[in-house]
């Protein structure tokens, strides 16, 4: 079984934008020690459904999702129109 545990995360946020028109974007950015707890946290939430995508040190995406990390950091952007 897959775990997030042990990857070091120090920090989570979380933003969300609404447009006029209602279309919208979902933020999630996760901070963690290090560059290999970056590509843990990429390997657990990356799913094989997902595409490659150039973003970062390496991403994927699946329709409105994509997932990335660059360093220490990482994260999930999701969008709907």
């Amino acid at each position: 079984m897959r775990s997030a545990e042990g990857v070091g995360f120090q920090r989570l946020e979380k933003a969300s934008y609404i447009r006029d028109d209602g279309r919208n974007l979902s933020d999630q950015s996760r901070r963690v020690w290090d560059a290999s707890g970056a590509y843990g946290a990429f390997t657990y939430y990356n799913s094989a459904e997902m595409g490659e995508e150039i973003i970062g040190r390496q991403a994927a995406f699946l329709n409105n999702r994509v997932l990335f990390y660059q360093g220490r950091a990482g994260g999930m952007r999701c969008s709907t129109e």
